[in-house]
Order: C-alpha cells, then structure tokens, then sequence
C-alpha cells in the first residue's frame, strides 16, 4: 500500500541509504542491501513520488569495498540465465520474420533490444531519432546516444557518444522507420505519429514478454541495464569499458560489478572446471550463495567447499 508514500518518504530513505553508506560500518552491510533493494522495488511498481530515473540514483549508491556477492545477487543479477536463454530464443524468430509483426509488436521489440544491447536509461530510449541511427550498407549499425543533462541528484554524465548495435537490430530498426509516416522523427513513436513518453519504457519490454507467452516476467529497462554491466564484468572487461558502455563518469559502479563477478566466476569454475564440455552448463549455477550457517534446511543444488 503505497498511498501514504510520498516525496519527503522517498527523501528520507536516501538519506538514509547514503547515511549508511558513508558511514561504511561492516554491521550496516546487510541493512544497506536490504533497503536498496527495498527502494528499487517501490520505483519499479510505480510508487507515488517516484519515477523510473529514480533507479539511476540508487545504482550510483556502492556500498565502500563491498565485494559481497551474496548482496550483489541479490540486487543486480536482475536476470537469470534461463531468462536471458528465453528472451535470445524468442529474439531469434522475431529477428527472422520480423516482417510479420504488427507496428507496435515491432517497436516493443525494437525497446525490448535496445535496452538488452545498450542499457540505455528510459530517457536516452525515447529521445532517439531517425538521426541518432546510422546505417552503412545495411551491416554496419550504430546508435548515437544522447546526452543526459546534469541533475542534482546524479553524480556521473557523459558526452554524446556512438555505440555499435547488432546487424540484426540494425535491419528491424530500419524496418520500424520505414513504417513510419508524418514529421515525428522519434524511433520510438506510437503509430499515429505522436512522441511517445519514456514513462512507458518498461510497458514496451513487458508487451513483449506478454507477447511471448511469458506474462509473469516483468522488467524494467536498469534490469537490463544492471545485465549488461554484469555481462561485461564476466567476460572480462575493463572498469574503463564498463563505465562507458553505462554512461558513468566515475568508476565505482563498475568496479562494484568486477569486484562481485571475480567471486562469483571463481565458484563457478571450482564448480565446472574449465573444460569446454561443462562451460554449457556454468549458467545452470544460479540463485542465492549461502554459508551452512545461513542455511535453512531449503534443497540446494551443490555445494562448493563450505558454500
């Protein structure tokens, strides 16, 4: 019941969260994750005195040399492995016959993909137009991003920048556009021509998932924000490179999801090994981490070691 929730409400709880991170007490850890992921779930339902944006405050929020994983998990896998193996086994039959979607099945996709590959925030999303997309030869495509103007509340911003995009988005893009008539120049716009506004991001992502028969998944454009930056810590890239393809300025998000995904290979390759054979299978390893302390009689998959 948010009914008596409201701005001053949603103030004091970020103070608080910053309180609790500045302080950097050890004992304050659990509480800290505890409330993030608290506020992250009153912005994703829409609680009064919030919006979407609200999200990309709490992701600048980085406990001080937390390299817990336990509360990483918790907070930023936001979607599991099987998740993403469905929404690439779905994608794979959209991309290929694209041509049969409605306009609006195919601008939902078009959201759908531009926040998987890019982890644009909502209002990067809906401020693109026919001239942030570039097209050389229908192979090689790429997405302008636009600016974001300096709030008070946000701590890192970027220059407009370019970002390479899939062949097979690029081809779908050009396909939505060529669908489109009138003088809006909005990738995103609704069918009749009008601007679409970014508070419809996550209904765009979550049409999709209705669309392919998976109505109990919802998702908001930072779940796939926080994947991207998980997937790039995982494969290995750089805190330079994380922060870029983010939009951040500093790189304390990033070195959060290095720090965290560092542990969380190193278990998985105690668990798999590194033989080709198992790799197929290092996705299987998911959920909550736990010491036998912790533990509370539920089924487990394995343990590793002491975990």
């Amino acid at each position: 019941n948010y009914q008596n929730f409201d701005e001053i409400s949603l103030n004091k709880l970020l103070d608080r969260l910053n309180y609790l991170r500045i302080q950097n007490n050890a004992s304050n850890m659990t509480y800290f994750h505890t409330l993030k992921r608290f506020l992250g779930m009153l912005v994703d339902q829409g609680a009064p005195a919030t919006e979407i944006e609200d999200n990309y405050i709490l992701e600048q929020l980085i406990y001080p040399g937390s390299n817990c994983y336990k509360g990483y998990y918790e907070l930023d896998i936001k979607l599991t492995p099987l998740e993403i193996q469905f929404i690439q086994d779905k994608s794979g039959h959209d991309f290929k016959y694209y041509d049969r979607l409605n306009y609006i099945e195919l601008r939902n996709f078009v959201a759908l993909h531009l926040s998987y590959e890019l982890g644009l925030r909502p209002f990067q999303l809906f401020k693109l137009s026919y001239s942030s997309f570039k097209n050389i030869k229908d192979k090689y495509f790429s997405i302008t991003r636009p600016e974001v103007k300096k709030r008070k509340s946000e701590e890192g911003m970027v220059a407009i920048d370019k970002l390479e995009i899939s062949s097979e988005l690029g081809l779908v893009i050009k396909e939505l556009i060529s669908r489109q008539a009138g003088n809006c120049t909005q990738i995103l716009q609704n069918e009749d021509g009008t601007p679409r506004e970014s508070r419809y991001c996550s209904d765009s992502i979550n049409r999709t998932f209705d669309r392919w028969g998976a109505k109990g998944i919802r998702k908001s454009v930072y779940d796939f924000r926080h994947n991207l930056g998980h997937s790039l810590a995982m494969s290995g890239a750089s805190a330079e490179e994380i922060a870029y393809m983010l939009g951040h300025k500093t790189l304390n998000v990033a070195r959060h999801y290095i720090s965290a995904s560092a542990e969380i290979a190193l278990i998985r390759e105690k668990a798999l090994g590194q033989n080709e054979f198992y790799g197929s299978l290092i996705a299987m390893l998911t959920g909550e981490l736990v010491l036998p302390e912790d533990w509370k009689g539920e089924k487990v998959c394995g343990i590793v070691g002491k975990q």
